[in-house]
C-alpha cells in the first residue's frame, strides 16, 4: 500500500483522489488498538489480508507514511502511530528484531537488517516535518494542535 501510494502521489494524485482515499481508509481500517499495523507474510501465500498476531514497527512505519504521503486529514491515527513506534523504540535508540518484513516470489522472506532502524526514522521524521506545517497552518487560523504528539531528541 505505501509503495502504491507513492506511485499515485508521484503521478499526480492529489488528496482527494479516490484510489489515495481508498488505500487510506484500507490502512485506517486495519490500525490497531496500540496504534501500529501488522500484517503476517502468509497473507501473501493466500493473496488476502492477514493480521499478525502483533503489531509489527516496519509494518507500523510503512504504514505512517504511506498515510502522510497521501496528506491523510485523520491526525488521530496518525499520532497514534508515530506514538507506537516511539513507545517501541528501545533504550540504545534503535528498533526490537521482530518479524521479517521482506517477502519477494510470494514465497520467500528476507530480514533486511536496517529496515527496522531506517523506516521507524524516516516515518517519525515525515511525521514530525508535516507536524510542523500542519501547526504553522493551524497557528494562522489561532487553532491548537489536540491530536498531535511533538517528538523531542532523547536525553544523552
Amino acid at each position: 500500500t505505501f509503495f502504491g501510494i507513492r506511485g499515485l502521489v508521484a503521478a499526480g494524485a492529489g488528496p482527494g483522489d479516490p484510489a489515495l482515499r481508498l488505500a487510506c481508509r484500507w490502512l485506517l481500517d486495519r490500525q490497531r488498538d496500540d496504534g501500529g499495523w501488522g500484517e503476517h507474510h502468509s497473507g501473501c501465500l493466500t493473496g488476502r489480508y492477514v493480521p499478525h498476531e502483533e503489531s509489527q514497527v516496519i509494518q507500523t512505519a510503512w504504514a505512517l507514511l504511506a498515510l502522510l504521503e497521501a496528506e491523510e486529514s485523520n491526525w488521530t491515527a496518525i499520532a497514534r502511530g508515530a506514538r507506537f513506534l516511539l513507545d517501541a523504540q528501545e533504550a540504545d535508540g534503535g528498533w526490537p528484531k521482530q518479524d521479517m518484513a521482506g517477502v519477494f516470489f510470494r514465497t520467500a522472506l528476507l530480514d533486511y537488517v536496517l529496515y527496522r532502524q531506517y523506516f521507524p526514522l524516516r516515518a517519525l521524521g515525515l511525521y514530525e516535518q508535516r507536524r510542523r506545517k500542519r501547526l504553522e497552518l493551524t497557528a494562522a487560523s489561532k487553532e491548537k494542535e489536540p491530536d498531535a504528539i511533538r517528538i523531542r531528541p532523547r536525553a544523552a
